[in-house]
């Protein structure tokens, strides 16, 4: 809706936790699976693989792989409008395959999907190899992904908590509790953000257009 209104240069796309709400397909084996009715339910039904498995390659057994078509297509429309600038992508999922079809309500996991029409956060991780090789197939470069752990210790996360901390040293210091408190709590929920167990995971992908120099905090460990 906004592309139309970016200036012709440069451009920063920022797409935050989007790419797993993007549609997607899935393939089980050799078929696709799709949902139909039976009765007064949502039931899945395997079809035949159509042209959704790159390469028309077939897998055996009941390996289930996600085509994110959604997402792919976001990146080619990306390639024909970023003139010149940078796109930074923080999502969920892994260089080769982005994990199995998941839902959540209210917090927690469901095991069935399909129960409960429209009250589910259907999702699946985001295959950050197939996006990549998407962009560099259409122009675009794709910088190797990183985790918002390594990320964020690359833009310098360590130093500004030794900040934080001396900074509520000082309050303490100076009795101003309250605001030593506020600090420390600061201190306390940004840590999440690199916790390996919690947002640290997120994985980030940087995609430029062609000639722009790789980001520092992109760079190899």
């Amino acid at each position: 809706e906004v592309a139309s209104r970016i200036p012709a240069a440069p451009h920063v796309v920022l797409g935050h936790e989007l790419l797993d709400n993007l549609p997607f397909r899935l393939v089980r084996g050799d078929a696709e699976i799709l949902v139909d009715v039976a009765g007064d339910r949502f039931v899945e039904v395997r079809a035949p693989l159509r042209d959704v498995w790159p390469g028309g390659a077939h897998h055996h057994g009941d390996e289930e792989r996600i085509v994110p078509v959604g997402a792919i297509a976001l990146i080619e429309e990306l390639a024909d409008v970023m003139g010149r600038g940078y796109a930074l992508f923080v999502d969920y999922g892994g260089e080769h395959g982005g994990g199995p079809v998941h839902g959540y309500r209210d917090h927690r996991v469901v095991a069935d999907l399909l129960a409960r029409p429209g009250s589910t956060d259907i999702t699946a991780g985001v295959d950050f190899g197939a996006l990549a090789a998407a962009a560099v197939e259409h122009g675009l470069q794709a910088f190797p992904t990183r985790t918002q752990l390594e990320a964020l210790a690359a833009l310098g996360f360590e130093d500004w908590m030794r900040g934080e901390l001396a900074t509520q040293g000082a309050l303490l210091n100076e009795g101003k509790g309250m605001d030593a408190v506020q600090r420390w709590a600061g201190r306390s929920r940004a840590s999440i953000l690199v916790s390996p167990e919690q947002l640290g995971r997120l994985r980030w992908l940087v995609l430029a257009s062609p000639g722009l120099p790789r980001p520092s905090f992109m760079a190899g460990s």
